[in-house]
C-alpha cells in the first residue's frame, strides 16, 4: 500500500506540468483618462454571448490614468473577444446620456470600432493559443 502511494505521488508530481493549462491572456488597455473607478475587462466566447449583461469572465484593476494591464489567467486556447469599460463613476455599469451613447470609456479587442453601436464578434475576435497572447485595446470616451 505504501508503495501504491509513493507511485502515486511520484506520477502526480511528474505530470502536474503537463495536466496545468494555465494560459494567459494580457490585455493593456491605453487612453484611460483618469485615475477615478475601475477599468473592467469582460471576455467572450462566442456572438451569442457578446455584450450581453452578466455573461462573460469579469476582471477589473483600479484606474491609472494612461495604462492600466489586466491579466487573465487559466483559460483553455480558444476564440475569444475581449470588452473593456472604464466604470469612473464604480457603479458597475456603463453610464450613458439621453440618446444611448456611453458617457464612460469603452474599448475592444481587436481595437474593432463601434460605428452606430457596439461591434461585431467576429470583428472583436482573436484567437488564443496554448501559449497565451497579449492584446492591447485602446479606450474611446
Amino acid at each position: 500500500m505504501k508503495t501504491q502511494m509513493t507511485a502515486l505521488i511520484v506520477s502526480t508530481v511528474l505530470l502536474l506540468p503537463f495536466m496545468a493549462s494555465a494560459t494567459e491572456l494580457k490585455v493593456e488597455i491605453s487612453g484611460v483618462q483618469s485615475d477615478s473607478g475601475k477599468v473592467t475587462v469582460t471576455l467572450y466566447t462566442d456572438a451569442g454571448t457578446f455584450l450581453k449583461s452578466g455573461i462573460g469572465e469579469t476582471t477589473s484593476a483600479a484606474a491609472s490614468a494612461g495604462k492600466v494591464i489586466i491579466t487573465l489567467a487559466g483559460l483553455n486556447p480558444g476564440t475569444y473577444a475581449v470588452a473593456a469599460h472604464h466604470d469612473e463613476d464604480g457603479d458597475g455599469e456603463m453610464a450613458k446620456n439621453l440618446f444611448g451613447v456611453p458617457k464612460e470609456g469603452y474599448g475592444f479587442s481587436n481595437n474593432a470600432p463601434a460605428t452606430f453601436g457596439p461591434p461585431d464578434f467576429r470583428d472583436a475576435a482573436f484567437r488564443l493559443d496554448a501559449e497565451g497572447a497579449s492584446i492591447a485595446v485602446r479606450m474611446t470616451y
